[in-house]
């Protein structure tokens, strides 16, 4: 049979360096460490591209004026995936501003390790840390049964699910959905 899934999450980025820079050029040697340096707080803000209206934002590196969000969602706001596994900016961002963190595939004991920074920056913004989706990246699918050993392992550190790059053949997507479905219902 075929693996329905009930909904999907389609991940959408704004690299706020492809728009026009408003004011001077960066100077060399000066440039964002973090995309979270576009924002006027280090963070792109929760209303930035969410109204009708254009929108704004002049940050350290950049600044943007009049930006649309056009097409607008189908279905409502779109999730904001935070990923990586930086401990001092990238979680920071995903507490104070992400709907789903996914970091890199590591030992049980290092994603766990990952989620509990996150769930410490989530304390001091006042956020629940249940409130965030927390996945793993996998890249070696070849193995059907390492990955479910893998999932398995992660589910127990605390991932709620895998975003998974590749296969290369696609005809193995059902069975590897099968696999991660069993262990993340």
């Amino acid at each position: 049979g075929e693996l329905a899934l009930p909904e999907a999450m389609t991940a959408i980025g704004l690299l706020l360096g492809t728009l026009p820079l408003i004011g001077p050029p960066v100077p060399p040697g000066d440039s964002p460490r973090d995309p979270g340096d576009a924002g006027p707080d280090g963070g792109p803000g929760e209303d930035t591209c969410t109204g009708e209206d254009p929108a704004t934002v002049t940050g350290k590196f950049y600044a943007v004026r009049d930006v649309y969000n056009s097409p607008r969602p189908v279905h409502g706001p779109i999730p904001v995936l935070v990923a990586g596994g930086g401990e001092k900016r990238t979680l920071d961002l995903a507490a104070r501003y992400g709907d789903a963190c996914n970091v890199f595939a590591g030992e049980p004991a290092q994603v766990r390790h990952k989620f509990d920074v996150l769930a410490r920056h989530c304390e001091r913004v006042g956020r629940n840390p249940a409130e965030i989706t927390k996945t793993v990246f996998a890249f070696d699918t070849s193995d059907l049964g390492a990955l479910a050993a893998s999932a398995q392992a992660l589910a127990a550190a605390g991932a709620d699910g895998m975003i998974i790059v590749g296969p290369e053949d696609p005809s193995k997507i059902p069975a590897i959905g099968r696999v991660l479905a069993d262990v993340f219902p």
